[in-house]
């Protein structure tokens, strides 16, 4: 790994509009190799950010990119889970876990995860829903590489 990609590795950062904060800023990241998942073998970049510690009311916000195994390098537009891309931003409170999926937005994949190379780069925006509520995650950046 060269100086310049261990300045910007492992890092997720989005603009959050109706979700917990207006930055997200994962504390910690990761690379998962989703090989017998349905709709279709992905990968899924995941970033985890740690809002409150306190033992008795922990909250993580959760931010991920997935991407089907095969799908290249380049822009795509993305919906729900039925397709080669999606992403979603997940509120998990004690008791209870709040997932917006992607319904639309767009994805720029600068680097894609292979067998040899597990690194997922690029960007994200999407509005998610949950229920009856939407979050908007705009100026979403992430460059992950899996550590040995």
């Amino acid at each position: 790994m060269s100086l310049s990609e261990s300045n910007t590795a492992n890092v997720f950062t989005a603009d959050v509009n109706g979700g917990e904060r207006p930055l997200f800023r994962a504390d910690t990241t990761k690379i998962i190799d989703r090989l017998s998942s349905i709709p279709t073998p992905h990968w899924q970049g995941f970033g985890t950010q740690n809002i409150s510690s306190d033992p008795f009311d922990p909250v993580q916000v959760h931010l991920s990119v997935f991407v089907a195994k095969g799908v290249a390098p380049g822009t795509y537009e993305i919906g729900d889970s039925s397709g080669n891309v999606w992403a979603s931003y997940v509120i998990q409170r004690s008791g209870s876990i709040e997932a917006y999926l992607s319904i639309d937005g767009d994805v720029t994949l600068k680097a894609v995860p292979s067998p040899d190379n597990k690194r997922l780069e690029g960007t994200v925006s999407f509005t998610g829903k949950y229920q009856d509520k939407q979050v908007r995650i705009t100026n979403g950046q992430f460059n992950l590489i899996e550590q040995a």
